[in-house]
């Protein structure tokens, strides 16, 4: 008749336990040093990148690279905008006056043969 394994499994189990415990700790302190090491190092790059910024920040050009010519100015005038052919211009004759006719932008229709 079996009644089991009785209070606890031998000195072999309680080995086991003590050596998975063991290697769970060793693995907790490996990544707990490694986020460490990740942490310190993004916190001196972001410190060396602030000093490095601070120091560079207002460097002046050389001379050559300083003194470039400015763009030629455009002499042509600036284009009407769409529909302005449309519009009206104000008026410079008298009230009673009639104004010129505009001149048609329509080329005249040939007759056909």
């Amino acid at each position: 008749m079996g009644y089991g394994f009785g209070f606890g499994h031998g000195f072999l189990a309680t080995g086991a336990i003590v050596l998975q415990l063991f290697i769970a700790f060793i693995a907790f302190a490996v990544v707990a040093g490694l986020v460490f090491l990740l942490v310190r190092f993004l916190l001196v790059a972001t410190r060396a990148a602030q000093i490095y910024v601070n120091k560079n920040d207002d460097v002046r050009l050389p001379a050559a690279l300083a003194a470039q010519p400015a763009p030629p100015a455009d002499l042509t005038p600036p284009a009407p905008p769409v529909g302005a052919e449309d519009i009206v211009p104000p008026a410079t004759t008298k009230p009673d006056e009639e104004p010129p006719a505009a001149p048609s932008t329509t080329r005249p229709k040939k007759p056909k043969a």
